[in-house]
């Protein structure tokens, strides 16, 4: 349980009070606004805090960057220098070779297997009949066909960083500005959290000089355009900025559910000093979609296209599958988030004896497996590890009823004309607006799960 937010809610509105008291104080690094970086990374701090991943008060401090002193600059020097002109040699090897080609950034972890074979949900349908995608994996960069590319403009960026971080040059700013935000968060939580300005100085330091290897990279392949599924990943975010600096099409596709109190998907305030770090085209999966980015990311100096094509991965897996339009049994599957059920939702489990219940975790926060498990000893109705190792939408397309808080599997549900029922207030701020027009019931204590379940 977090031991500073109720909700997300709790800590997105903490996010936009930081940003409205420190954002204009900050200097900006290498040219850029330095806002966009330190949100993405307290946000991901906050969500893995909000759902016991993590404590914000026990954060071991980060590797600091290598720095090097002033005997060292003689032979960092020549190491720059000796990658710069490797650079130049080898990069007509790499010039224009993804001319007139889509370049699909990626993530292993996206990936499901489809007959043995990975098969990336986010990026693949959109060019797996088409020879116009080439793909490019940022985690496993080095193991890649531009791998001699890659180790080269790593050295030489580097090396350049350290040269001028000696002297000063943007690693004050970067400290400046991260001392800042934090002395502000601690005045609003009335906590030390020394150790997250480390991460913070290390997450914006490691995201410009990626910056900057992006950007030669896309230089050098000259792809037309730069789609990716998350434009605020870890490995996603320096190619959409660098894209766009070079004026390359940058798309970002939808991944799952967009909410007003998401980190990256609620209200953004964005000018000319920031707007590079975002995609300048969403495909997304519904009006509702792109009502909220048209809600949350307009502004008079950023006004993106939208384009709505619906959940493509989805639509050709209820394609291919034996759909069955009506399930007759007595199953449920409950999506969960590394959150564990509300005690009433567990109860009405432990005291029923006529369903199946299918638990399945998150595969990115599995904090609530030993709840899981415990549970399940006392019950022989109980699924974990069918309904964690099966395909989702083959579990979909067998399950009748959906249960989960602020998933976007309730979406996708959805789409297969499943009972789709709602649990918590983030599930409710989530969705609202599909509870009140009744596409999704909600439960909010034991008498309402026994009504919905047998509605």
């Amino acid at each position: 349980m977090s031991l500073f937010f109720k909700s997300r809610k709790d800590y997105f509105l903490l996010l936009q009070e930081l940003e409205n008291s420190g954002r204009k104080r900050l200097k900006p690094v290498f040219g850029a606004d330095c806002w966009f970086l330190i949100r993405i990374r307290l946000g991901f701090f906050f969500h893995h805090h909000f759902n016991g991943k993590i404590n914000l008060e026990e954060i071991k401090p980060c590797i600091p960057y290598r720095k090097i002193g002033y005997r060292q600059v003689f032979s960092e020097t020549k190491k720059a220098l000796k990658s710069w002109l490797k650079i130049q040699k080898i990069k007509k090897d790499y010039q224009n070779i993804y001319a007139d080609k889509t370049l699909y950034v990626k993530n292993k972890s996206n990936e499901v297997l489809i007959n043995g074979q990975p098969y990336d949900p986010y990026n693949n349908p959109f060019y797996e009949n088409q020879d116009d995608g080439v793909e490019i994996y940022p985690a496993d960069i080095q193991n890649s066909s531009l791998k001699n590319l890659y180790f080269q403009l790593n050295q030489f960026h580097h090396s350049v960083f350290r040269i001028g971080a000696l002297f000063g040059f943007n690693i004050n700013k970067i400290n400046y500005n991260n001392q800042i935000i934090i002395n502000e968060l601690q005045k609003k939580i009335g906590i030390s959290l020394g150790n997250i300005e480390s991460h913070l100085d290390r997450f914006v330091i490691d995201d410009f000089i990626n910056h900057k290897i992006a950007k030669d990279i896309l230089k050098i392949t000259s792809p037309k355009a730069v789609h990716a599924p998350c434009f605020y990943c870890q490995y996603t975010k320096f190619y959409i900025r660098a894209a766009n600096n070079l004026g390359i099409q940058t798309i970002e596709y939808q991944h799952s559910l967009m909410a007003n109190t998401h980190f990256a998907y609620g209200k953004w305030n964005i000018d000319d000093k920031n707007k590079n770090h975002f995609p300048n085209k969403f495909k997304i999966w519904s009006q509702a979609d792109k009502e909220l980015i048209e809600r949350n990311f307009y502004s008079s100096d950023y006004q993106p296209e939208i384009e709505i094509v619906g959940n493509l991965y989805l639509q050709k897996k209820i394609k291919e599958i034996d759909y069955q339009e009506n399930p007759s049994n007595n199953k449920v599957l409950i999506c969960l988030q590394g959150q564990w059920i509300p005690e009433f939702l567990e109860n009405y489990i432990k005291n029923d004896t006529q369903k199946v219940w299918y638990l399945r975790l998150h595969p990115r926060y599995p904090e609530d497996k030993e709840k899981a498990i415990e549970l399940q000893q006392n019950q022989s109705n109980i699924m974990i590890d069918e309904a964690c190792e099966r395909d989702l939408f083959d579990l979909i397309n067998e399950i009748p009823i959906l249960m989960t808080s602020f998933s976007g599997t309730a979406l996708e549900a959805l789409e297969f004309k499943r009972k789709v029922i709602i649990f918590g207030d983030e599930g409710y701020i989530s969705y609202e607006n599909y509870i009140l027009s009744k596409e999704m019931f909600y439960i909010d204590d034991y008498q309402s799960t026994v009504r919905t379940l047998k509605a």
